[in-house]
Formats: C-alpha cells, structure tokens, sequence
C-alpha cells in the first residue's frame, strides 16, 4: 500500500460558528475499523459516538471522481488539500447498503499520491457511476451489510497515531450549521428529507451554502 502524508494547507471554515465541544474527550475505537497511519481525518467527518465508552467510529464515504476505463475496480475519489477519504485495505464498502455482509466488496488497495486518492477494489461495484457515494459498510443483526449511523461530527483535522488517537467532536452545532459542501460526502439515508440535519441527531445541523 502506497500512501502519502498529508498536512492540511491553511483553514476554510467547516462550520458557520464554533459548535457546541462535546466535554470529556474521546477516542477512536481502532478496534473496530481499519486506519492508516498518518493519514488526516479531515474536520467535519461524521462518526458515531458512544457516550458510554467515549469512543468513536469514523463513518468513512468518498466520492466518485472516475473510474477506470479499463479495469472498473479501480476507482479515483475526490480529494484535496482540506479533506480526503480515511479508507484503508480490509474496509468493506458499499454504493447501497444491503445483502450478505461477507460477500461485500473490499479495497484491496489504498493509493494517495499525486495521481489522486485511488482506491482499488476487489471488484467492481455494479451500477457505479461519476458522482456516486460510496461507503464503508458494518454488519447488522441480520449479517447483512448496513452503513454505520451516524451521530456526530469531528471538530478539528486529527492524524492517524500508532497510538490512541484522541478527537474533539460535536453533537450539536447551536445556532450555527456546518457546510455540508466542505465535508467529506454523507449518505442521503444518514440525513432528513430536506437534508439539512442529521436524521438520527437533529441538534447536528447543516447549510447548502458554499
């Protein structure tokens, strides 16, 4: 696996005002996802939270840029010098959630060079297209494939540790919104019908604007 570390250049605003710092700290759960070290999680990336164990899990999504014209399997996602994609090797992703856990497919490489972010996967995707979404999925109750939920934004840029990676994160963005366009991709299923909270915390609002 060929990767390049990243130093995110200057600062764009992710969010219309400071939000609401969830008190206490958390963690990343390395236990359950895959992470590259010294990759960048970017500012904005939705996790799931648990206030319980104060842990985190990144709900990892790219967008499709192109596609390989001779081998589909290979796929470039956008990137830039404010945000990329945290996939890495193992990660089972998905354009829709569904079907037999087992039999999802899988990146079986991670390039972040100056090519791009490319990823490629152990087969390729039925249906994806430029502009499509995907994402990595989990196993549900039924051991079928489902996206993670998420419930939580990152507040700041964090880099990927050898050892426990803490992280600021937000549940509630107050009277302010974050750019829903300045993030990396979220699932239209993640969010309400007009797209502007969080389904499953709508304290985490966002805005169209650019």
């Amino acid at each position: 696996m060929k990767t390049r570390k990243k130093s995110f250049a200057g600062s764009r605003p992710v969010y219309t005002v400071s939000p609401v710092v969830e008190i206490g700290g958390y963690t990343i759960d390395k236990t359950k996802q895959n992470l590259v070290v010294g990759d960048v999680i970017p500012e904005g990336t939705l996790v799931v939270h648990d206030d319980e164990t104060r842990k985190v899990v990144l709900v990892k999504t790219g967008k499709v840029k192109a596609i390989d014209s001779v081998d589909a399997k290979i796929v470039t996602l956008e990137s830039n010098d404010f945000m990329n994609p945290n996939f890495a090797p193992g990660d089972k992703v998905a354009k829709t959630a569904g079907g037999a856990y087992a039999s999802a497919i899988s990146i079986v490489s991670v390039v972040d060079g100056d090519d791009g972010y490319v990823v490629t996967l152990s087969a390729a995707i039925s249906g994806l297209a430029v502009g499509d979404v995907i994402g990595e999925v989990v196993k549900d109750g039924s051991n079928n494939s489902a996206f993670p939920v998420g419930t939580a934004l990152t507040i700041s840029p964090v880099e990927v540790k050898q050892e426990e990676i803490l992280i600021d994160i937000t549940a509630n963005t107050g009277n302010g919104a974050c750019f829903i366009r300045r993030i990396l991709p979220i699932h239209a299923a993640q969010l309400s019908d007009n797209g502007m909270f969080l389904k499953a915390n709508p304290s985490v609002r966002f805005t169209n604007s650019k």
